[in-house]
């Protein structure tokens, strides 16, 4: 395949280049590529981004990826029509047995047509809040870990840990020199817990703002320490409800541009009517785009990843730095080297998009899955 007359981005800028892709790969890119015997695609006013990566997740249209093979395989048919080409099933579940049955649903889901399951996210058990909702204080442990995965942390990806739970440091160092990604969240810890987290292996914050104890200049906190955290990527629910925009701004200038990693935090609730739902044991309202408990209190996401970076671009920021937050960050948090970025010898794997962000085309391995002309 041959993408022709795009304006490609990569490194933090747009560039008037063509893009072939051969077995799969991105092979070379370059201005007024010649055309052979492939397909060509005509790019003319579109962006092209590397295919993005949702890097927490829940699920969409109706179910989550924590119930089985079956919801997983509904979101990998989903998510290329929202430009996502890969994504990592995220779970917020109370206990070992119930996070092993959702582990055991991904890997019978994997390999299914779609969006590519890039791994797993466990950002649950180990948790610490006070407050009445998060009635989770598990401490981790490798026994804890092992028996969470069914013994096998090869597919796992990220894992987060509330850093003033006893034993985390040690749990931090040992997960990630197990290659995991170790993640901070769900805490009402200090920042020189978060430093020290930092010191011993942790480089993800888990949903920035949401599931941490709220800001008080009183209190070295742990937002404060994951802002002054270099070390440390910011996940960033980018829909203008989990995070106002103030504090998206505000963590952009903090921590710099290249270590914010829009998610969607997304759920059963993306692509479902407005209305009263049953997640798990709790009861939700779906009203105005937010899906909240019957107290108000915001529960999980609800739009899908181009969505929001629309609403980033409503808030000002540029298409570079949307470029670099949503199609190159999430890679680079996460290690990924084979995707998230156009260059030579990545997957074959790109979004077209208009300059208004709106997905015209995803293309995933050279072979185009989702075309909005379908839609009309």
């Amino acid at each position: 395949m041959l993408i022709q007359n795009g304006s490609v981005f990569y490194d933090g800028g747009f560039h008037q280049e063509d893009i072939r892709i051969r077995n799969g790969v991105m092979e070379e890119i370059g201005p007024c590529l010649t055309a052979g015997d492939e397909e060509v695609v005509d790019a003319s006013g579109c962006l092209v981004f590397a295919g993005f990566l949702d890097t927490h997740i829940h699920g969409c249209n109706g179910s989550e990826c924590n119930e089985g093979p079956e919801a997983v395989r509904k979101a990998c048919a989903l998510l290329p029509n929202y430009g996502v080409t890969g994504f990592i099933p995220t779970f917020s579940l109370p206990d070992a047995e119930t996070v092993r049955r959702a582990v055991q649903g991904v890997r019978a889901a994997k390999g299914c047509p779609g969006a590519e399951v890039l791994g797993m996210h466990l950002d649950s058990p180990f948790r610490y809040r006070t407050i009445a909702y998060y009635n989770i204080k598990v401490p981790p442990t490798r026994e804890y870990t092992l028996e969470m995965t069914d013994h096998d942390l090869s597919d796992i990806r990220i894992i987060s840990c509330a850093p003033e739970l006893p034993g985390s440091m040690e749990w931090f160092r040992w997960i990630t020199d197990q290659g995991v990604v170790g993640e901070v969240g769900h805490t009402e810890c200090t920042a020189d817990q978060v430093k020290e987290a930092a010191d011993n292996g942790a480089t993800l914050l888990n949903h920035f703002y949401n599931g941490f104890a709220p800001m008080d200049h009183h209190v070295s906190g742990a937002l404060a320490g994951g802002l002054l955290e270099d070390r440390m990527y910011a996940q960033l629910t980018c829909d203008g409800i989990h995070v106002a925009e103030a504090f998206v701004k505000l963590t952009v200038r903090a921590k710099g541009i290249h270590r914010v990693v829009p998610v969607t935090d997304c759920s059963q609730f993306l692509g479902m009517p407005e209305g009263r739902y049953m997640r798990r044991d709790k009861e939700v309202i779906f009203k105005d785009g937010a899906a909240r408990d019957p107290n108000g209190k915001l529960v999980t996401g609800a739009h899908p990843f181009d969505e929001n970076m629309r609403t980033l671009r409503s808030m000002g920021f540029s298409l570079e730095e949307i470029g670099t937050m949503c199609g190159e960050n999430p890679a680079k948090s996460i290690g990924e080297t084979h995707r998230g970025k156009v260059e030579r010898g990545r997957k074959g794997d790109l979004v077209l998009m208009t300059s208004d962000l709106f997905v015209q085309k995803t293309i995933m391995d050279g072979k185009v899955v989702y075309d909005r002309e379908w839609d009309k």
